[in-house]
């Protein structure tokens, strides 16, 4: 899919729901806030590996949409996962910390962004990939 229409289309979802939101409508708003995770996703599927970082904007703007919304956790892991091994991948330590520590408020046990956090705090960067996550299931770290 051409960047420009993927932007596109974040762009058109996010529209929707906030038409949705203000018409107090939370059906149809929720509807469209499940295709852009899903377009996310896809997008993050097409990656392979976190390569150039496609599904970013949409899985900030689904994360925007949703909040803190634990009956969406599992959908908040994957999203703030991959923002997360972008980030760490580009060795961008403020904003890996700062979607791993919004991770720990929607998961507080979640392994990966604790040791997200704790590696960027003690000065050293976690190895793209060494942690990576896989389903929204946090992996330990290969020794």
């Amino acid at each position: 899919m051409n960047l420009d229409k993927k932007d596109n289309l974040t762009k058109a979802y996010s529209y929707i729901i906030e038409y949705y939101n203000g018409k107090k409508d939370a059906a149809n708003a929720k509807q469209f806030a499940n295709g852009l995770y899903n377009l996310a996703t896809s997008q993050a599927l097409k990656d392979g590996g976190v390569k150039d970082g496609a599904a970013i904007e949409p899985y900030k703007k689904y994360i925007e949409l949703i909040g803190v919304n634990l009956d969406k956790k599992d959908n908040l892991t994957k999203a703030y996962s991959y923002i997360i091994e972008y980030y760490n991948g580009k060795n961008d330590a403020a904003n890996a910390t700062q979607f791993a520590k919004q991770l720990l408020s929607v998961d507080p046990a979640n392994t990966y962004a604790k040791q997200t956090t704790d590696e960027f705090k003690n000065g050293a960067n976690p190895k793209p990939g060494a942690t990576k996550p896989s389903d929204g299931k946090t992996p330990e770290k290969k020794k």
